[in-house]
């Protein structure tokens, strides 16, 4: 059975590990002078907070009951769809001389426009 509480408390908990992650390895860069291989490890240390998020998500995913599934698979597809067809038009557009964007937004577009879908996707279904 799908626990919306635990799940929430789960996903929340690496969403703030990932967030202190990130701020201190920023910080840290920007202030401090490592070796290049060091450097890179204190760059991609907010990797830590991505893994506990993913594993909330899959361990509430295995305990979701096939309409659950059903329609955040659909939800998730819509948003890849419209993840796609907006960084490739912002491809396009950077070839016009737009700003370019960072590659580190397409994850959390993903995510968020998941999380944005899901309950459109739902309300067919109910």
């Amino acid at each position: 059975m799908f626990n919306t509480r635990r799940y929430l408390i789960d996903l929340f908990s690496g969403l703030a590990i990932y967030a202190v992650l990130l701020f201190g390895s920023i910080w840290t860069l920007q202030r401090t002078s490592f070796p290049a291989a060091l450097q890179v490890v204190i760059a991609i240390i907010p990797m830590l907070g991505a893994l506990a998020v993913t594993a909330a998500v899959l361990k509430h995913w295995r305990q979701m009951d096939e309409m659950m599934r059903r329609i955040q698979i659909e939800a998730f597809a819509v948003a890849a769809i419209i993840v796609a067809l907006g960084s490739f038009t912002l491809g396009f557009l950077e070839n016009a001389g737009f700003e370019r964007v960072s590659m580190i937004w397409i994850f959390p577009a993903q995510i968020g426009l998941w999380g944005l879908v899901a309950p459109i996707i739902g309300r067919r279904y109910s």
